[in-house]
């Protein structure tokens, strides 16, 4: 039996659009040494900034509806008006890491330290903190729900446990959850860079439009569920791709009973809802040495 959880009114379906505005961020996190010497994979990434993020954003201005975007603060700051261009386009930007670090490599003093900088850009630039946080892969330590809550963000969205909001054990406080998934990622179909580890097959746009609106439609059909899709303006920026997604939105707007909203709007109704408390969840399970016995 499907886990009961309700919009408000007569929504059934919930979709946030975000995207995550790396640039060459992740490059230079995972290959220092690459990036100081080549310039091939470095110039792939900032037709996000330069090309695909305009796009995205004229997308959403036509269609009328919301986004999220998650921005590194090294893209903020070595890609002048991309913050502040989103801002004034009147979406929601959200923290994402300095150069898309992956927590899980870092110490907790290290994680600490990330979050206050990236934060940090965000008040020198347009004067308001984020107020929400998606980490670089997907990858939360157990520690950093109670970080993000020290640190005055209110929501994260990093995480798969559900298919719609739940709420993560945060120290004293919860910390509301906005899902993601593997399947509604772009990357995951269209990503392909000369190194090999980094490579995928390039899916068709008609193929990846096929799959993603299986999806919105299976979940329409439950009821009470979050479609996230995650993309990046340097990848989902490319022309067929974004008539792709042109063509899903309009197919989500014919349905009067589903809601765009922002990661943040979404945030605010699941804290102060029932769902809150309904749905709260540790963030750590006791492992012991036998659990991981050959």
């Amino acid at each position: 039996m499907e886990d009961a959880y309700a919009w408000p009114g007569d929504r059934r379906t919930t979709v946030c659009l975000t995207f995550d505005c790396d640039a060459e961020s992740p490059f230079l996190w995972n290959e220092p040494m690459e990036a100081r010497r080549f310039i091939g994979e470095l110039e792939q990434r900032r037709f996000g900034p330069r090309v695909g993020l305009p796009r995205i954003l004229a997308l959403l201005e036509e269609l009328g509806v919301p986004g999220t975007f998650f921005v590194p603060g090294w893209t903020a700051e070595h890609h002048p008006g991309v913050l502040e261009g989103i801002v004034e386009a009147g979406h929601e930007v959200a923290a994402h890491g300095y150069v898309h670090e992956r927590i899980n490599q870092v110490s907790p003093g290290e994680e600490d330290a990330i979050l206050e900088r990236s934060i940090a850009v965000f008040e020198r630039l347009i004067g308001q903190r984020p107020v929400g946080y998606r980490s670089p892969s997907f990858q939360l330590n157990q520690g950093t729900p109670a970080l993000l809550v020290e640190k005055g963000l209110r929501y994260d969205s990093s995480l798969m446990g559900y298919d719609h909001p739940y709420s993560l054990e945060a120290g004293e406080a919860l910390l509301p959850e906005i899902p993601v998934e593997w399947l509604l990622d772009d990357a995951v179909q269209y990503k392909h860079v000369r190194s090999v580890k980094e490579s995928n097959v390039v899916a068709e746009p008609r193929k990846v439009e096929r799959l993603w609106m299986d999806e919105f439609d299976a979940m329409h059909g439950i009821g009470g569920r979050v479609f996230v899709l995650t993309m990046h303006p340097w990848i989902s920026g490319r022309a067929s791709r974004l008539a792709a997604l042109r063509r899903m939105i309009q197919h989500m707007l014919e349905g009067s009973d589903v809601w765009f909203a922002s990661c943040r709007e979404v945030a605010e109704y699941h804290a102060s809802s029932t769902w809150l408390q309904h749905y709260a969840t540790a963030v750590s399970t006791p492992i012991s040495s036998d659990d991981t016995a050959a």
